[in-house]
């Protein structure tokens, strides 16, 4: 019974994925090596080395995005933006905290799954914000 719940609760954690994916915003190289990843697994062990994986390469984007906006920003700002850059650091880090004591009340393994995919999400939509900086600033 245990197994079948947890099979469950895999695909709606899947399909909340997909669902999240297929919303209007494009879907990043990311995003698919991510999907692609989990597709040919039914580990949560692996599962979640994909989404590690996927949290590294935002982590990268955001790093590439700060570097642009360093190209175009006036000292000034990029300043301020790298303040901001900290700020978000520590609300992340804080999140983190958060997932982890919540994930740690539930039982099964699909949770890490979940908490992972949070993590993934944070950093994902900081790198969409970083891009749309980008955006304005050379419209």
């Amino acid at each position: 019974m245990k197994k079948n719940k947890n099979i469950i609760l895999l695909i709606i954690t899947i399909f909340i994925f997909c669902m999240n994916i297929t919303k209007a915003e494009p879907i990043s190289p990311i995003d698919t090596a991510e999907e692609e990843c989990i597709a040919k697994t039914g580990s949560t062990y692996e599962i979640n080395k994909c989404s590690q994986i996927a949290q590294q390469a935002w982590k990268k984007e955001i790093q590439n995005k700060l570097g642009v906006l360093k190209k175009i920003l006036p000292e000034k700002d990029f300043a301020i933006l790298l303040k901001s850059q900290q700020e978000w650091i520590h609300y992340v880090t804080a999140e983190y905290k958060f997932m982890q004591k919540i994930i740690s009340q539930k039982e099964g393994t699909i949770y890490s799954n979940i908490e992972e995919g949070f993590k993934t999400d944070l950093l994902k939509q900081r790198a969409q914000i970083l891009e749309e900086y980008i955006f304005i600033l050379q419209e």
